[in-house]
């Protein structure tokens, strides 16, 4: 009977400790197959894409790109003919990247204005004119953006023999010489000419 007495109580604290073992193995199983929440889903990238301004579509881009394109504009060629798109350009001509968000597209459509003219000076003392600067007989054709503003540049009062007009007078004077009377500015059409000049230099 003792012995009967001694066999139960050693069954039982084994299954006692056969099921603990088994609780133990569950829960680590269950850890090993548990999946983590999912994630967040991250918002695509906005970015017009089309061929030309009169043609772009906001799309989300798909690819993963941080980038969006588009044209380039400089005053004297204008607007380049790159279209617009998901992704970087950095190694094409007539393209720049910018960065994308989920928002707005950074690459924002670009239309041209009307051109207009400015002249280009140098310094000419030769004929001992009352102004030592004269401009190229043709003006130079600038460009500017719809939104854009019509600006020339030309010799100011302390202008001195190295004067060279910034982009062959069309847009603002050189960074640092407005201030200084170097340069002026004028914002008409052709309002540089030689005769614009002469009225500003002379007293």
């Amino acid at each position: 009977h003792v012995l009967s007495v001694l066999s139960s109580g050693i069954n039982a604290e084994y299954g006692q400790d056969k099921m603990k073992s088994m609780i133990i193995v569950l829960c680590l199983a269950y850890v090993a197959v548990a999946q983590d929440p999912p994630a967040p889903a991250v918002e695509p990238m906005k970015c017009n894409v089309g061929p030309n301004a009169t043609a772009l579509v906001l799309t989300n881009c798909t690819d993963g790109t941080t980038k969006c394109f588009g044209p380039t504009f400089d005053i004297l060629p204008g607007l380049s003919a790159s279209a617009y798109g998901c992704g970087d350009c950095s190694k094409e001509a007539g393209c720049v990247a910018c960065d994308a968000n989920n928002a707005t597209a950074c690459n924002a459509a670009l239309t041209e204005g009307k051109t207009f003219m400015c002249y280009d000076y140098k310094y000419d003392n030769s004929t001992k004119n009352t102004v030592p600067f004269t401009h190229k007989v043709n003006a130079t054709t600038c460009h500017k953006l719809s939104t854009g503003s019509i600006t020339c540049n030309s010799p100011g009062a302390k202008a001195l023999a190295n004067y060279t007009s910034s982009a062959l007078g069309c847009g603002p004077c050189a960074a640092g010489t407005l201030n200084k009377t170097e340069c002026v500015e004028c914002n008409k059409d052709g309002c540089n000419s030689a005769a614009a000049l002469t009225a500003f230099l002379l007293p």
